[in-house]
């Protein structure tokens, strides 16, 4: 199936579609129109339909104040993108295709947390090894530690001052 043009810059999907798979706006005859919105998928338990949530601030004048806001949508997963929660989320306005769902996915951008972990641990892991290079370059020195009745050396010699 030729892959259609969205007119939304985002890349589309690498795999085809189910086949009779019409509400798809890269495969199908879905068409997108209006609002372009980017959020995080909350829940996709649902059969082919995705909950998408996007936080705002507002101000509020009287108080002075910035307020956090969420508002979700329920939006169209098509047969050629998975969705998994925790998933940021290109979502795109399309006709009404039931009582709520208004949009439909056309981008997955992958779990933010997900990558960010997956970079700490190599920066981590880089750090790690320059430690042990330089643990190896020059041992470290101990000196020894005498046990005595009121702990370490030093700090029966403390507790002898202040007495």
């Amino acid at each position: 199936m030729p892959i259609r043009d969205i007119g939304i810059d985002v890349q589309a999907p690498k795999r085809e579609p189910l086949p009779g798979d019409r509400m798809n706006p890269f495969n199908g005859t879905l068409t997108v129109r209006g609002s372009v919105i980017v959020g995080t998928v909350v829940s996709a338990k649902m059969q082919g339909t995705a909950i998408v949530e996007k936080q705002h601030q507002r101000v509020v004048e009287k108080y002075e104040r910035i307020e956090k806001r969420t508002r979700r949508y329920a939006a169209h997963v098509p047969s050629n993108i998975d969705v998994k929660a925790g998933d940021e989320v290109v979502i795109a306005e399309c006709r009404p295709l039931s009582k709520t769902v208004n949009f439909v996915v056309v981008e997955n951008r992958g779990n933010p947390q997900e990558l960010k972990a997956h970079h700490t641990d190599t920066v981590d892991s880089g750090k790690a090894a320059m430690a042990t290079s330089k643990a190896a370059a020059k041992p470290a020195e101990k000196k020894p530690v005498t046990k005595t009745a009121a702990g370490t050396k030093k700090a029966a010699a403390e507790a002898g001052r202040n007495a």
